[in-house]
């Protein structure tokens, strides 16, 4: 026999709820949160204002096909000159040929993606610049228009 005494139905939860009480409410639907800025889902930003921010903080990917491009090029290059140049720069003989060229091609990748990023980081705040400079010429413009 056990020693535990028969619950009343009261004590116990029904089936449909969770093991801690009643579960919690389901969350908004994307399409019902507004964004910020205006309409939209809660996803639906602006590419431009993402794209603003890639090239002024960094640290996020970034969308522009042509700055990718750029980079994979560069990328690839500085990669294969590594491979060319590995055996030239190692000449220790006891190290494979196979690891001197992976060294190669891998110090080749390393220095590609830092130069071309810098390349890129630097580009994009002459583009941000630009933007700028082009927003309050617009801004003096209506100015002058209406005043």
């Amino acid at each position: 026999m056990s020693d535990q005494s028969p619950q009343s139905p009261s004590d116990q939860s029904p089936p449909s709820e969770s093991l801690f009480g009643v579960p919690p409410p389901a969350p908004p639907s994307p399409r019902s949160r507004a964004a910020p800025g205006g309409t939209g889902g809660a996803g639906a930003t602006n590419p431009m204002d993402y794209q603003t921010a890639a090239d002024v903080v960094g640290f996020v990917p970034n969308i522009r096909k042509n700055d990718n491009i750029f980079q994979i090029i560069c990328v690839t290059i500085t990669s294969l000159a590594g491979l060319i140049a590995g055996p030239f720069v190692i000449t220790a003989k006891d190290i494979p040929l196979l690891v001197v060229l992976v060294i190669g091609a891998t110090v080749g990748f390393i220095i590609g993606g830092v130069l071309s990023g810098a390349l890129l980081m630097i580009l994009g705040w002459i583009r941000f610049a630009n933007k700028i400079e082009d927003a309050s010429t617009a801004r003096d413009a209506a100015r002058d228009r209406a005043g």
